[in-house]
């Protein structure tokens, strides 16, 4: 190295950029991206890998761009990087600049037709944007508004042309982002007045009461009908998309004559006609009844109508007259079909003057009726409750549930295509004697029957009792509870079955626990149905009991007095002293630590031979001895 020379290491490497996204508060001004940089080093802005926008870092390493908008709504991504004599800097910032709510038009909908003058329009856009309203069939900008804070915007639009029309809003927002939306609206010219009155006819006679007006006139008119002396509204209706309307005079009308003033808008049409009381035409069908079934044959028609009326049968097809009777004094009238009707469904007009009845039956051959009823069973005995009727029948028919005394319906059912039927009583039934008629048709079925309360549960657990104690392994209880009742041994800790018996026909019951129990404290649950008894018992293992006389010894002597036994026996054993003769108990003692015992005969004994038995629990000792 030359004296005075030094070494320099100099770092190419860019430095870090950073970078942040701001709007001016004017919407025509672009976004501006400002940040710092390698002084020199030129700055990329790119969107979707386009770029869009770049500058230089200064000299002071600072640097400052303005963003082109995307010119759609919502958030932009948006990449900042720098390059210096074609480096890549190290690092690369993602911008999200919010450009807010696109604009929309929410009212009026695409395709609205109207013959408004004046259309309210009305949408949403980013709060604080420019919106321009434009005819672009032709004519230029005819509205603009500033967006709410809201984001809502409504503008009134007149004199628009005839036709369709199509209006686009377009709004400037933040950053120069403009957003556009368009709708067609299709302007009508107001529809010319139209009026005609169909009815009532000018100079008909009409009955009294209400009367009602009918006609034509352009769709959407209001029709009025005016008094021609008052002036006064009588009634009104609105002609529908057809042009048809009817309006109602508004009160009942008594015999006169009068004049009423039919008015679309402008247009009058004044009509005259004449009030009188008509003749009541009724007319009553009482057979066959709608939708039902007759023979082949002559079908015989039946009803009621005003007295003289003239009654037709006119068929639904050709109109061709089928029959007809004359209603007498009392109304009533008959008629014959004139031919005989075969196998099918028929549909037969009944007239009386301006009145029809339309009259559907079926013709068909006579249907067998079958009926069975399978349960209840004849004098069976059921549940108080909703009682359920079973049976068969012909398919198809109706089975009902009647009352024998007052012949309401109980209940009804439908048979299947395999003839089963089910029928519920419509009410609860109490403890009694029933008879309930079963019907199909004109075929009866009486069921007798009785409703008793239900079998009361009861339980009642004998062994092992209460707090009892017992041997090791399997535990069996023993109790009573109805006849037939099932009976099981739940553990009351993780609700299993241990076990279960049935009681029977005394009520008497046995079951084992289904595992052999060691030593410990239990509860078992016993449960009948919904009755449960918890029985508490431990387990301990058996005593072995022992039992050795020791004194008098066998066949020995003793004085008269007081005789004294002695002898062993398991700790704490009751060792007793009972007359082999009555059984009655001649004294006692309990067994020592050590298992001795000493028990006094509770009399003197008298000179003789004796035979006493001594007792430890199950076991038994004969001790036999003379007294002298």
């Amino acid at each position: 190295m030359i004296a005075g020379e030094q070494d320099i290491e100099i770092s190419l490497a860019l430095s870090r950029i950073t970078a942040d996204f701001s709007f001016s508060h004017a919407n025509s001004a672009q976004g501006t991206i400002t940040g710092t940089g390698e002084p020199g080093a030129t700055i990329e802005v790119t969107r979707a890998g386009s770029l869009i926008a770049s500058a230089e870092v200064s000299w002071n390493g600072n640097f400052s761009v303005r963003t082109p908008a995307p010119n759609k709504g919502g958030v932009d991504k948006i990449d900042v990087l720098q390059r210096s004599q074609g480096t890549v800097g190290p690092n690369t910032v993602q911008l999200t600049p919010d450009y807010g709510e696109p604009v929309s038009i929410t009212s009026p909908a695409d395709g609205t037709v109207t013959s408004d003058g004046t259309i309210l329009l009305e949408g949403r856009g980013v709060p604080g944007g420019d919106l321009t309203l434009s005819n672009t069939t032709g004519g230029g900008e005819v509205a603009s508004t500033v967006v709410s804070a809201s984001g809502s915007w409504s503008v009134d639009v007149a004199d628009l042309p005839s036709g369709a029309v199509e209006v686009e809003a377009s709004v400037r927002g933040r950053g120069d982002n403009v957003t556009s939306a368009k709708v067609t609206i299709h302007r009508e010219d107001a529809p010319v007045e139209a009026l005609e009155v169909l009815t009532p006819a000018e100079g008909e006679t009409v009955p009294s009461g209400t009367v009602t007006f009918t006609g034509t006139a352009n769709a959407g008119a209001k029709v009025q009908l005016v008094s021609n002396q008052a002036g006064a509204i009588l009634g009104e209706g609105t002609a529908d998309a057809t042009g048809n309307w009817t309006a109602d005079v508004n009160r009942e009308l008594g015999v006169g004559d009068y004049k009423i003033i039919v008015r679309n808008g402008s247009t009058d049409v004044i009509r005259s006609f004449t009030v009188k009381k008509p003749v009541v035409e009724t007319l009553k069908l009482t057979a066959p009844a709608e939708n039902s079934v007759v023979a082949p044959g002559t079908v015989t028609f039946t009803g009621t109508a005003n007295a003289g009326a003239k009654v037709q049968l006119v068929s639904n097809q050709s109109g061709a007259i089928l029959g007809e009777g004359t209603a007498d004094a009392t109304g009533n009238w008959t008629a014959d079909v004139n031919r005989e009707l075969g196998v099918g469904d028929y549909k037969i007009i009944v007239r009386n003057g301006s009145t029809d009845v339309i009259r559907s039956f079926t013709v068909k051959k006579p249907v067998v009726e079958t009926l069975k009823v399978t349960a209840p069973a004849e004098n069976s005995v059921v549940a108080p409750g909703t009682v359920t009727f079973t049976g068969t029948a012909n398919a198809g028919a109706k089975v009902q549930l009647v009352s024998n005394q007052a012949g309401a319906i109980l209940g009804e059912g439908t048979a299947d295509a395999t003839g089963n039927w089910t029928a519920d009583v419509n009410r609860e039934l109490g403890v009694g004697d029933y008879k309930i008629i079963v019907r199909n048709g004109s075929t009866d079925v009486i069921r007798s029957f009785t409703v008793k309360k239900p079998v009361v549960e009861t339980l009642k657990v004998t062994a092992p009792a209460e707090n009892s104690v017992v041997a090791p392994g399997t535990v069996t209880f023993t109790g009573t509870a109805n006849a037939g009742a099932k009976v099981q041994l739940v553990s009351n800790q993780a609700g299993a079955i241990l076990g279960e018996g049935t009681a029977d026909a005394t009520g008497n019951w046995t079951a084992d626990v289904n595992r052999e129990l060691g030593v410990g404290d239990y509860k078992i649950i016993v449960r009948n149905g919904s009755t449960d008894v918890i029985r508490s018992f431990t387990v301990k293992k058996p005593v072995v009991e022992t039992l050795k006389v020791t004194a008098p010894a066998e066949n020995s002597v003793v004085a008269p007095g007081t005789v004294t036994f002695t002898g062993t026996a398991n700790a704490g054993a009751k060792v007793q002293l009972v007359s082999n003769q009555s059984g009655n108990e001649l004294g006692s003692a309990v067994a020592a630590a050590d298992g001795t015992w000493s028990a006094d005969v509770n009399r003197d004994l008298q000179a003789g031979t004796y035979i006493i038995v001594v007792k430890n629990g199950a076991l038994q000792l004969d001790r036999a001895f003379t007294v002298k």
